[in-house]
């Protein structure tokens, strides 16, 4: 049941329209759990008209930055592999500007970094040879609750950005992080607790797609396969998210052992990378696939790159 509280605030340069929603959704499963989730999107009136969308959520994220989180309520999905493979091709091959944001408390992605990564930049700065930049793509630990203030601050400096978000779809705050987004990706598995976990943030995701279509503000998300196994259970997976009418990309990227080991650094399109980690030629045309159908279903055009 949906319950909406509406308010208005103007003044010379604005209006602001701000919609509460308090919704009361069921896991499905043997047990019924139920949780509240309350959902604020405010609508901002441009001030620039002439911006390539003319508004977007609360925070006040200008609307030539695209913002993709990527999310799930179950763990070890993963998250961490679909961002540092896009964030890293997108950035490296495809010339955009991209920032990380990594708001999960587990920290995987800025462990990365900081384990695997900065030892080895440090040892060839020490040594004269490194080549700047030292990473292709910012990458910021930032609380969920100060993710906008951050894009706030740097809006200007990125055309994509990535959140990687905690997986807990009764959290307030999660449930703004997601909301403020243009796109969130799923990270989908066929096994019976991700499945039950899939569809029912999914279908939360359905109903903020609903509302935010309802104002005119741009909101999509889709499934995505980040450790496919070509099992049955997955072919069945696949059958029942579109018998659900949820979307879902059609590219892919396989469990491989090249995709365990992570690197902020390198691009999975950069051939001597790919050597390195083991991963041979149809690793770059999946990773490109699915780099390519992103950009045109999130519509990541060329007018974002600088």
């Amino acid at each position: 049941m949906i319950f909406l509280g509406k308010s208005e605030t103007s003044n010379s340069e604005n209006k602001v329209t701000c919609l509460r929603i308090s919704s009361e959704t069921y896991f499905p499963g043997n047990k019924k759990t139920s949780f509240r989730v309350t959902l604020k999107i405010e609508k901002q009136a441009a001030l620039f008209a002439s911006c390539l969308r003319p508004s977007w959520l609360y925070p006040l994220v200008p609307c030539f930055m695209k913002i993709i989180c990527v999310a799930n309520q179950k763990g070890g999905i993963g998250k961490s592999t679909l961002i540092t493979v896009l964030a890293g091709a997108l950035s490296a091959d495809y010339g955009y500007r991209v920032l990380v944001v990594d708001a999960d408390s587990q920290q995987t992605l800025a462990g990365v970094r900081l384990t695997n990564d900065q030892p080895s930049v440090d040892l060839e700065r020490e040594a004269g040879t490194l080549a700047e930049p030292a990473f292709p793509y910012a990458l910021e630990s930032v609380g969920m609750g100060q993710v906008y203030d951050r894009l706030d601050e740097v809006s200007d400096d990125y055309d994509v950005v990535f959140i990687d978000v905690p997986g807990r779809s009764d959290d307030t705050a999660m449930i703004d992080v997601l909301s403020g987004a243009n796109v969130v990706l799923v990270p989908v598995g066929a096994s019976d607790a991700e499945r039950l976990a899939t569809i029912s943030f999914m279908q939360l995701l359905q109903e903020i797609s609903r509302l935010s279509r309802e104002q005119g503000l741009d909101f999509q998300f889709f499934g995505v396969h980040s450790h496919r196994t070509n099992l049955k259970e997955e072919k069945d997976m696949d059958e029942f998210t579109d018998a659900l009418g949820l979307p879902r990309l059609q590219a892919s990227l396989r469990q491989l052992g090249c995709y365990k080991r992570l690197s902020t650094r390198y691009s999975y399109l950069n051939p001597a990378y790919r050597r390195a980690v083991g991963a041979d030629a149809s690793v770059e045309a999946e990773v490109r696939a699915l780099c390519d159908e992103l950009i045109a279903r999130a519509q990541l055009t060329s007018e974002l790159i600088s």
